[in-house]
């Protein structure tokens, strides 16, 4: 952890949860096998919004896919199954979400995300992003170093404050869609599908009543 040990001083850390072996192992496995093995449909992941949406590799340099096949259901329904417990652990009041949006990413060497948040607040936006959860996949033993989630705290714009999160296999966390936070560097020597980091993006979210165009 960083200088978040030392206390409070001038930011708040978002209340989080970390909940290990998060689906069955056999799931977990066969998870981790089906994102390996379709890696030719991932793709660049982009930031911004929807159309407005661009690659960015200075600021996000992962590849990614929404197309989960039978694991779309698999994770939703162990996400719902325990949404009470997701609710309480990120500290948000509980609420009927709209909807989930799954996107699996895979970063290899050199792969990051700079500090970012998952709310889109921008006008047009339909779906209000309301808590994010990050699902970890990767080989065992690890073949790659890095590439922790970084938890900062809120109202500390210096950077200062935060928490390092392991991205441990089979595990999920969970935290406020409007935490700060970042992917950490990536160091996979060998730089191959099998040895990269997987994680699965969780957002549950509102629909906005009237999204302004733009």
């Amino acid at each position: 952890m960083g200088d978040a040990d030392t206390g409070l001083r001038g930011g708040l850390m978002p209340p989080h949860l970390i909940l290990q072996h998060f689906l069955p192992a056999d799931d977990a496995a066969q998870f981790l096998a089906y994102a390996i093995a379709h890696r030719d449909i991932f793709k660049p992941t982009k930031t911004g919004v929807a159309e407005k949406g661009a690659v960015r590799e200075h600021i996000r340099n992962s590849v990614g896919t929404r197309k989960l096949g039978p694991f779309t259901e698999i994770l939703s329904a162990a996400l719902h199954k325990r949404l009470p417990e997701l609710f309480a652990g990120a500290g948000i009041a509980p609420f009927l979400p709209d909807g989930l949006d799954l996107q699996c990413v895979a970063h290899g060497d050199g792969g990051f995300y700079k500090r970012h948040i998952g709310t889109q607040t921008v006008e047009s936006v339909e779906q209000l992003r309301v808590l994010t959860g990050v699902y970890y996949l990767h080989r065992a033993p690890k073949a790659y170093t890095g590439g922790g989630l970084r938890l900062y705290a809120i109202g500390n714009p210096s950077g200062h404050l935060f928490t390092d999160i392991e991205a441990a296999h089979n595990t999920l966390v969970v935290f406020p869609a409007f935490a700060p936070h970042e992917v950490l560097p990536v160091h996979c020597p060998s730089n191959d599908d099998v040895d990269a980091r997987y994680s699965v993006n969780c957002w549950f979210y509102r629909k906005r009543a009237n999204p302004k165009s733009v």
